[in-house]
This record gives C-alpha cells, sequence and structure tokens, in this order.
C-alpha cells in the first residue's frame, strides 16, 4: 500500500480526505479546499485507477446554494472511498504521526 501512497500528491490526498468525510462530489470538495473543479476531477480519475475510490457521473441538475446564490447545473461527480482508500489513508495519518 506504501507505493500506493508514493504515487500520491498532495492534492490527491486532500481529495481522498474529503470523499472520506463525506464530501462525496467534486462541487463539494471545490468548496470545502482550495482546489479548482478541473484539479478535482483529475484526481477523482486518478484515485479511481488506483481502485481507492469509485466514481458515478449521475444524469441531470441539481439546484445548490453557492456562496448564498441559488445555482443550478449538470449534478457532478460524486465518489465513495473504498476498503483500500481507507487503508491508504490510514497508512498516511500513521506516517505524518512519525
Amino acid at each position: 500500500m506504501t507505493e500506493i501512497m508514493d504515487k500520491l500528491r498532495d492534492k490527491d490526498k486532500i481529495v481522498l480526505q474529503a470523499v472520506q468525510e463525506g464530501n462525496d462530489d467534486i462541487q463539494k470538495i471545490t468548496e470545502t479546499t482550495i482546489l479548482e473543479n478541473h484539479e478535482v476531477n483529475y484526481c477523482f480519475t486518478k484515485l479511481e485507477d488506483l481502485q481507492l475510490i469509485t466514481v458515478e457521473k449521475p444524469d441531470g441538475y441539481t439546484t445548490r446554494l453557492v456562496n448564498g446564490q441559488k445555482r443550478t447545473f449538470q449534478t457532478p461527480k460524486n465518489a465513495q472511498i473504498t476498503s483500500q482508500g481507507l487503508q491508504a489513508l490510514k497508512e498516511n495519518q500513521q506516517e505524518e504521526k512519525l
């Protein structure tokens, strides 16, 4: 699993942590981090390729309050963390404590 963590950039780790905390779509992650939409999208692709998350792209539109304004946009991709993703986060947290 350490090999996988070596492949992850800080941005990837931020996105993986955000998904684990329940910010499960691109829009929510961009609102709660300093990352931009395209950066989160790239992270989703990379994390899915490494089998740390699964990604779905629902059809339709979503309406949300964004910066106090009502916005309607295509429903963003959403992610679920896998057991491998949880293990990777756990290892990362242990390494940070050392």
